[in-house]
């Protein structure tokens, strides 16, 4: 049974033609702020199907569903121990029914879960908060760089922050058992999301405590929070490595270090800020600028902070402080658990999850706070001057460096005018063409194994994983010889060039003209012999 709905924010009717009146509304309020969404939603689709290159933990997943199309079983764990999503794994075997395996088949389901997201954060601020809170609520979920990166990533992470949004709905609307399902679903999707459960729990309790007197609010939260319990104990059976998280003296370490608070602080603002997705697929940050963004982004988390304590303190405005203090912590709770390592690049998805619910804490502040009269007119300016300045560090530090070659990332997110890893797969194809049987081709590692296993199907490759191993050349007997797929300058690069052997080379260019994937090809044994 539905718990009623708080009588404060914006009505409580949601019929359809409530929500085309308020969309219309805003759209004629707000158009300088949907021209800015409009950006971000076109800066999601662009390049999408090379920019970045296909990251091997993408190509696994595709690799999954083609065997679970076609029979062959498929991994029941994902490389990092963890059960694969049902959503994300779900999408592609039914993508992957209907199209030939691309780039662009891979992310599209991130890119539609981050589409969806962005009108669920605005869902839930305007329904809950008043159309200044939704607003805000859209415009943060569409131009945060973490956000714009994550809806080109192809991998169970991605879809993190709509299942987060969801369940705050339900939990702010007062279903609780739909809220605490969620909650599960999106545990099992990645186990990250359990750090979202204070924040759910408390949004909870703040818009009961709106409604009802005290005791009830506790009653009906103390109900929440037991199937909330229960979800996390999925959480810890799903994911292989969940308990070694759990070390009473290191949680009491960082608990008692006002350093590592302080480093919390400035991790998570550059997990925001889009730093830290920067310095992962890039190589490299804001440069000089860094500092500067840095105090930018710490300073609207504290004013977030402050201006929560100020509605809970003078307008006793329960929900907005719940939203505020379930914010604070989950993001304690992150800290305490896990450490620091969870804000690191190339760690960051598991801090991702409390992204959205950053979002809708400073939105409930933001549409609190501007319905006072004066400050109104400033809403729009403010707000666009945060976004603009994403959405330019979006392009300047990730898109174009990739693109053009600027940059030198790492190897797995190596990119070109072509994928550079379906060029060496279609390579080899052309050059093979005509042999008895498969060929097998030799890749050298998990980042450079997986893409072309994924783009191989329905050709007559054999890939096989190298797994930072050189194989004997003549290891295995093929009429066709043996291809090798190696990153220049590798170390399979560097082994089979020492070696004294009849060989072919290719080499696959890249944006940058230092980053490049080479392709050898020996002879079979009997050719040798004769």
């Amino acid at each position: 049974m539905a718990d009623p709905i708080p009588s404060g924010g914006a009505p409580s009717v949601s019929s359809s033609a409530s929500w085309r009146q308020w969309i219309s509304a805003d759209l004629r309020s707000y158009w300088p702020l949907w021209l800015i969404v409009s950006i971000a939603l076109v800066t999601r689709f662009y390049e999408l199907d090379r920019v970045p290159g296909v990251q091997g933990d993408e190509a696994w997943y595709g690799v999954q569903a083609l065997d679970l199309l076609h029979g062959r079983g498929g991994e029941l764990r994902t490389p990092t121990g963890n059960v694969p999503g049902l959503l994300h794994g779900g999408a592609l075997v039914l993508l992957h029914s209907l199209f030939p395996p691309s780039l662009w088949l891979l992310r599209l389901p991130a890119l539609i879960s981050s589409l969806a997201a962005m009108a669920g954060a605005y869902a839930i601020g305007r329904r809950f908060f008043g159309p200044v809170a939704g607003m805000t609520a859209l415009v943060l979920m569409a131009c945060l760089p973490i956000n714009l990166a994550y809806a080109r990533f192809g991998w169970d992470p991605s879809q993190l922050p709509l299942l987060i949004l969801l369940a705050t709905y339900c939990a702010l609307a007062g279903r609780r058992l739909l809220a605490a399902l969620l909650f599960a679903f999106a545990i099992s999707n990645h186990p990250s999301a359990v750090f979202a459960g204070p924040f759910l729990l408390l949004a909870y309790l703040g818009v009961q405590r709106d409604r009802l007197p005290l005791r009830e609010a506790l009653f009906r939260t103390a109900l929440l929070a037991a199937v909330l319990a229960a979800a996390i104990l999925l959480a810890l059976m799903l994911s292989a490595g969940a308990g070694s998280y759990l070390d009473a003296s290191k949680s009491l370490v960082r608990l008692l270090d006002p350093f590592l608070w302080g480093q919390l602080g400035m991790g998570f603002a550059r997990l925001l800020s889009g730093d830290t997705i920067y310095r992962y697929v890039v190589g490299e940050g804001y440069g000089g600028t860094g500092p500067w963004i840095d105090l930018a982004t710490v300073l609207v988390l504290v004013a977030t902070l402050v201006a929560g304590l100020v509605l809970a303190i003078r307008k006793f405005d329960w929900t907005v402080a719940g939203l505020v203090a379930g914010w604070v912590a989950s993001l304690a709770g992150l800290y305490i658990v896990a450490g620091l390592w969870t804000l690191q690049p190339g760690l960051e998805r598991f801090g991702f999850a409390l992204v959205p619910v950053t979002v809708l804490a400073i939105a409930a502040v933001v549409g609190r706070h501007v319905e006072v009269e004066r400050v109104r007119p400033l809403f729009q300016p403010l707000l666009a001057a945060v976004a603009i300045p994403l959405l330019a560090g979006f392009w300047l530090c990730y898109l174009r460096p990739l693109d053009s070659g600027e940059a030198r990332p790492k190897p797995g997110s190596w990119t070109g005018p072509v994928d550079p890893n379906r060029l060496a797969v279609e390579t080899i194809a052309r050059a093979a063409a005509g042999s008895a049987g498969n060929v097998r081709v030799i890749a050298g590692g998990w980042w450079i194994y997986w893409p072309p296993a994924h783009y191989a199907e329905g050709k007559p490759l054999k890939i096989v994983n190298a797994d930072g191993r050189v194989p004997p050349v003549d290891s295995e007997s093929f009429r066709s010889g043996t291809y090798w797929i190696a990153y220049g300058g590798g170390p399979l690069g560097q082994a089979l060039a020492q070696r004294e052997m009849d060989a072919r080379r290719w080499k696959v260019a890249t944006s940058n003209r230092h980053n490049y994937l080479q392709i050898w090809w020996t002879p079979p044994p009997q050719a040798k012999a004769r």
